[in-house]
């Protein structure tokens, strides 16, 4: 019976049917093996590296939702690969290039705004034009931040480009372009990064990475046509990318004011504070009312419906903190969280499924080398990655990103097939003109 209420049961059933998914489909990025196999990691990093016991339900209740959008993936996936595409290297050449233009432009207009954010924060504090003071403009910023305070029109109007050239440098990324080009993706988080530290704001720039991930790999579905494989070079990258966001965190905490005692507080508060959504989420689960009134996307599309005017969105969603065994506190409890409440568990499921077919479709359609489907399959990268934290659907400059993403895909693919049709015109007028024959003169017939 101990075995049984262990939360290592669900932990090792999620790895097996990532592996299912795995060699039924060929590569980890296809959805129905990218879901399970990133939740495995997600549960097994807390289970290991906090002393919070977390209850088998919990971790099955997250395991059963990752199945039913697997499932929903599996039930549209296609394991055939690499379709020929006509003028396939032309699509890619406008896409590229109109990429790489729009996203430099949202790049700079992003870093400006946030360098003027930065310079006016200096003069209204009265402090130096210097990096000591712009690195302790955080610990002045942030009380408002977390009271809510609205931040400057112009301000809004700026950062909201920065994920949006993210998304395009990291697509850009992936192409067999030069490495100036591919670096665009690590420029774009430029700005990310110094709205970031102005405001002590951890999210900003850990989510511009994760953008960039998301649709990096989403990139490469295209260019492999579905055949990438994740291999050991993969893995170091993967891993080297934790660390430094581990440090950025740590780094923009000392920003914020926090201080650390000794190595051993650093790694508590580090491991409480990013690893504590499981037992957070556990909480939560055991602990709920029975209230059944359901939010119907409030807690997910947060943002968008404060834009509609639906509903406001509360500082953190609401979400009462919860204090870990460790003594950290914290109220991050996963996007898992916000789906339930939203339609209830049963609900939650079937909005899993029908997002897993979606992404499944999707994925498709990027392995046959249609750009839109690759930029919907980012956004669904973007999720499960951004998932043990909460809904990233939450924050209008992530949709803002993947509209526009999937704009310039529709309109590099119109664009090659008003090139295929005029090609096609061109050669009716040739045989009219030839009398059905072709310029060496033999019958085309």
């Amino acid at each position: 019976m101990e075995m049984l209420s262990s939360a290592w049961l669900p932990e090792v059933g999620l790895v097996c049917l990532a592996l299912f998914a795995r060699v039924l489909q060929g590569s980890w990025l296809a959805p129905s093996a990218f879901a399970p196999a990133a939740w495995s990691v997600f549960i097994a990093l807390p289970l290991l590296a906090l002393s919070d016991r977390v209850s088998a339900s919990s971790v099955w209740t997250i395991v059963a939702l990752v199945f039913c959008s697997q499932l929903g993936s599996l039930l549209v996936e296609s394991t055939r690969r690499r379709a020929v595409v006509p003028f396939q290297s032309v699509i890619d050449q406008v896409f590229v290039q109109r990429a790489v233009r729009y996203s430099i432009v949202f790049t700079s207009v992003a870093l400006v705004g946030s360098l003027a954010y930065a310079v006016e924060g200096l003069r209204r504090f009265n402090l130096s034009f210097t990096l000591e003071s712009f690195l302790s403009l955080g610990a002045l910023f942030y009380p408002g931040l977390i009271g809510g305070e609205p931040d400057p029109w112009w301000l809004q109007l700026s950062k909201i480009w920065v994920f949006p050239a993210v998304l395009l440098g990291g697509i850009v990324a992936a192409f067999d372009v030069p490495r100036a080009k591919k670096a665009l993706g690590a420029l774009a988080i430029l700005p990310a990064l110094v709205l970031g530290v102005t405001v002590a704001s951890r999210f900003t720039t850990t989510m511009a990475v994760c953008c960039c991930v998301a649709s990096y790999l989403a990139a490469k579905t295209y260019c492999t046509g579905g055949l990438y494989r994740v291999g050991k070079k993969t893995i170091l990258v993967a891993v080297s990318l934790g660390l430094s966001c581990t440090i950025l965190y740590v780094l923009l905490g000392v920003v914020r004011g926090h201080e650390y005692n000794d190595s051993e507080d650093v790694s508590v508060a580090v491991r409480g504070n990013l690893l504590g959504y499981l037992p957070v989420f556990d909480r939560w689960l055991q602990d709920k009312t029975n209230d059944k009134s359901l939010t119907w996307g409030a807690n997910s599309l947060a943002g968008v419906y404060d834009q509609l005017g639906f509903k406001k969105r509360e500082v953190a969603l609401g979400y009462d903190p919860v204090v870990l065994d460790s003594g950290v506190t914290s109220n991050i409890a996963t996007a898992f969280r916000g789906l339930i409440q939203d339609f209830s568990f049963p609900g939650a499921m079937v909005v899993c499924c029908i997002v897993g077919m979606f992404a499944g479709a999707s994925y498709n359609a990027s392995c046959r080398r249609e750009l839109s489907g690759t930029v919907i399959v980012s956004g669904y990268y973007a999720f499960l990655l951004w998932s043990p934290i909460i809904s990233i659907a939450n924050y209008n400059t992530f949709v803002l990103a993947l509209l526009v993403g999937w704009l310039l895909a529709r309109r590099a693919q119109t664009v090659i097939g008003i090139t295929r049709r005029r090609s096609r015109s061109d050669w009716g007028l040739q045989q009219m003109a030839t009398g059905g024959k072709t310029l060496s003169g033999s019958s085309t017939g």
